[in-house]
């Protein structure tokens, strides 16, 4: 059997409630379980992190954009030559191995 950790991010005022919530039930915590819901280990979040899953989003975000942009272009030429017969979110999506939902996104009809 595999052992799995789990980790809940909670805010003050979250934290707060379910402090107030299990000091208020009649539960037996076991004293680790007590322990850590006593002393939480506090998640740092800085500036260079927001950074960098901002610059992360945009690149993934640009990728994608361009993914599917050269894909339509190929798919408008197949179709000026008769080889396909539309151009659908489907089909831009299996050509450019994008996402359904992301072509939906970022492709205008």
């Amino acid at each position: 059997m595999t052992y799995q950790k789990y980790r809940i991010d909670l805010d003050d005022a979250e934290m707060h409630q379910l402090k107030a919530l299990l000091d208020s039930s009649k539960l037996e915590l076991s004293a680790s379980l007590k322990v850590k819901i006593n002393s939480p280990k506090v998640i740092k979040i800085t500036d260079n992190k927001r950074e960098a899953t901002s610059s992360a989003n945009k690149k993934r975000t640009a990728d994608a954009k361009k993914k599917i942009k050269e894909t339509v272009a190929l798919m408008e030429l197949e179709l000026k030559r008769g080889f396909s017969k539309k151009i659908t979110y489907y089909g831009i999506s299996k050509k450019s191995g994008v996402h359904i939902d992301t072509v939906k996104k970022y492709h205008f009809v």
